[in-house]
């Protein structure tokens, strides 16, 4: 005879332990009762220390300040609409989210733009794209207005400059349509991390906490108002969704996973390479804590399938893998990336780097360690209140059979496996206690995030970056604290984990509904200096430090150098020889156009204004000259340039016609009933041969027809024809009982 649960019997056969009794050699009821709550107190310790900590490492003040009410009305907001729970409509989750990415990025909407460290590059990048889309080309591969012409979206990741295109549609100035395009990655951030996250815990309001965390977390911040990294940002917003569709893909795999964790794989690669690079580190972690770190048949067959899946992905992806593998050996692509002395040794950062709150107060750049400046380099910080939520990710003891506890019924907990909206059986939940471990998603997401948080986190540390300098995925890298971008995923992820194991610990009382909205208050004053901006940039209207004095384009020089801002609008035709993307410079081009303090070598290039320390106005070369064959003075020729495509009008003559464009190979002449490839000139210009009988117009055109282009334009359709094309899949398993469904 058995007593109800938690009381003594008095009489019949001896209870085996598990149920209500002791297992022998067990420690007394009580120890393990004051164990659990000493454990409680050390789980919250670092939670309650929070506030004490962040005035103890708090320094400088925020130069260019953000506006208290927008992230205070923010808060409050949260709080209101997370308070109803389960009966607040789904769409206010949405909203919510995306109000997250909003609110933190809302300096963006100040008059002017932030001064970063790659504006100047990705701003002039952002004209020349939207110039090229403007002259009729869907799909650039070269754009004119960036060096002596580049194939820079070819090399450079271009899903970003098209996320942007909407804002140019309403006139707007480039800068603007710029540093909207970050408002819309940040949205787009919290939109998928709190799909993710929701899909992992089945919290609500613990799927909104990590899209607030995801955010307003400081490096998210630092990209996109310090550094101002265009694809790093936008590759921010794929994130959740590759490591959800990945893991998925490795843990269950068959074609539904295997073509998501494919497509996000793709799509990652043409927003940014270096992102998924660090997301291949980190998986490969992921599945290693996933099997304990224990060589094994199933930690082989999972490294062997996260590599199939990746592959898969980048085949998926080779409109633009394929001809960046090609033709990266014309690029300086190695050169930028530090050659024989890979840059990612140098950089490694200090434990303290990532705990003192050092504000934004001045515009600084990232120091190699052991140069003068290194005291002076750009903050890392990467959130107190952070790295104080992640022991309480882990899931709560269970205390009559040491399991993680279930998400009994709350407010805001969903099951699964239950309609959206519906609260969970508190009998179904208890009936499945102890199937726990294997259909809790925590159970396994919960240790890998972990994994892949800290271990983020120790590669952005010195020695690690010296240890792994010469390991490939690390050194394309350059910098070992990009690693920061997956640490701040991992982190944000494991807030929503640790709101969920919270809220359910405050069981039925009502305050425990604003503990979601009392987390988010606390991130939101953490990160509230990392809202604002170093430096800051006024709007212009025309060409920035040039034309302000000059009436019509028509004055405007043909190409400038060292000119900080391309013009406001597109409809102002301007090329900018130096200060962008060298690294898809020809070598030949790069040396020869390299010494621009002699005029003589900018004046070769077709630049008739520098601003190397001072305005100065040369005299340029013709951008398309002809040479006689006679020897007679070299003439200008009339010329249309646009569009990836070239013509000239032809003087009748012999002799050779000399391009002021750079050569790369692809470039294709069209004379009469003649097609060959373009020359190239000692320095690296485009030159073609010319006969007395040549005359009209000479056509030059950027091929797409070559062999890695056309390759990669028709495998990218076949691999995803072959992914969503509901056709019987040739791999295809029967599924387990706890697989979840795909959307």
């Amino acid at each position: 005879m058995t007593d109800a649960p938690g009381q003594e019997t008095t009489s019949g056969p001896p209870r085996t332990p598990g149920r209500t009794g002791q297992a022998p050699g067990a420690p007394p009821a009580g120890f393990r009762r004051h164990f659990r709550r000493l454990e409680g107190l050390l789980r919250y310790l670092p939670l309650a220390a929070t506030p004490l900590l962040l005035w103890l490492l708090s320094r400088d003040q925020v130069k260019v300040k953000p506006t208290v009410w927008v992230s205070l009305g923010y808060v409050v907001a949260f709080a209101l609409l997370t308070a109803w729970g389960s009966r607040r409509p789904r769409w206010i989750d949405y909203v919510l989210a995306a109000l997250a990415g909003v609110a933190a990025t809302h300096v963006l909407f100040y008059p002017g733009f932030p001064q970063g460290h790659d504006i100047t590059t990705h701003l002039w990048g952002t004209y020349g794209f939207f110039e090229t889309i403007h002259a009729g080309v869907p799909l650039p591969l070269w754009v004119h207005h960036l060096g002596l012409g580049m194939p820079f979206p070819m090399f450079y990741p271009p899903l970003a400059f098209y996320l942007m295109l909407p804002f140019e549609a309403f006139r707007l100035p480039v800068y603007d349509s710029f540093k909207y395009g970050f408002v819309l990655f940040n949205v787009l951030s919290g939109l998928s991390m709190y799909f993710v996250v929701h899909r992992w815990t089945s919290s609500r309001s613990g799927a909104l906490v990590a899209a607030a965390a995801y955010c307003f977390a400081p490096y998210h911040l630092l990209e996109s108002q310090y550094r101002v990294a265009v694809a790093e940002a936008a590759g921010m917003a794929i994130l959740p969704l590759f490591f959800y569709t990945m893991h998925r893909a490795v843990a269950s795999p068959g074609r539904t996973t295997w073509r998501g964790a494919a497509t996000w794989t793709a799509l990652l690669a043409v927003t940014h390479p270096l992102s998924l690079s660090m997301a291949g580190v980190a998986m490969g972690l992921w599945t290693l804590a996933t099997c304990r770190f224990r060589p094994s048949k199933l930690l082989f067959k999972r490294l062997g399938m996260l590599f199939l899946v990746a592959l898969l992905g980048l085949v998926a992806a080779g409109y633009y893998t394929i001809p960046v593998a090609a033709e990266s050996r014309y690029a300086s692509i190695t050169h930028t990336l530090g050659g024989r002395k890979p840059l990612y040794g140098r950089y490694g950062l200090k434990p303290s780097e990532l705990v003192v709150r050092r504000a934004w107060s001045k515009w600084q750049r990232a120091e190699p360690r052991g140069s003068k400046s290194e005291h002076n380099e750009m903050p890392f910080y990467f959130g107190i209140s952070l790295l104080a939520m992640l022991p309480l990710a882990w899931p709560r003891r269970s205390s009559r059979t040491g399991a993680p506890e279930s998400d009994y019924p709350r407010p805001d907990l969903e099951s699964p496996g239950a309609p959206r909206g519906a609260p969970e059986d508190p009998k179904a939940g208890r009936a499945e206690s102890g199937k726990q471990e294997a259909t809790d998603p925590g159970s396994d997401v919960v240790p890998g995030l972990m994994v892949v948080t800290l271990g983020a986190l120790a590669l952005t540390l010195y020695p690690m970056d010296v240890l792994f300098a010469r390991f490939p995925p690390m050194t394309i890298l350059q910098f070992p604290w990009r690693f920061l971008a997956i640490a701040t995923f991992g982190a944000s992820a494991l807030a929503g984990f640790a709101t969920r194991t919270t809220v359910a610990g405050a069981g039925k009382y009502r305050w425990g509904r604003l503990l979601p909205a009392g987390f988010v208050a606390l991130m939101v004053f953490d990160f509230f200096p990392y809202q604002g901006a170093a430096s800051w940039r006024a709007p212009f209207d025309g060409v920035y430090r040039m034309a302000e004095r000059r009436k019509g384009i028509d004055k405007l020089p043909f190409r400038v150098d060292h000119l900080s801002f391309p013009p406001s609008h597109t409809d102002i035709d301007l090329s900018l020889l130096r200060r962008v993307y060298p690294e898809y410079f020809t070598p030949t081009t790069r040396r020869a156009f390299k010494n621009t303090k002699k005029d003589s070598v900018l004046e070769r290039a077709a630049v008739g204004v520098t601003f190397k320390k001072r305005k100065r106005t040369l005299h340029p070369r013709p951008y398309a000259e002809f040479f006689p064959k006679d020897g007679g003075k070299p003439v200008g020729l009339a010329f249309e340039r646009a569009g990836e495509r070239i013509r000239v009008s032809l003087p009748g003559r012999a002799g050779r016609l000399e391009i002021k464009e750079q050569w790369f190979p692809g470039w294709m002449v069209t004379l009469g009933d003649r097609h060959f490839e373009v020359a190239s000139t000692s320095d690296g210009l485009m030159v073609i041969p010319l006969a007395a009988t040549d005359g009209g117009t000479v056509t030059l055109h950027f091929s797409r027809t070559r062999w890695d282009r056309l390759l990669g334009a028709v495998v990218t359709p076949l691999t995803l024809a072959l992914l969503w094309w509901p056709a019987p899949w040739p791999f295809r398993r029967k599924p387990r009982h706890d697989d979840r469904t795909d959307t």
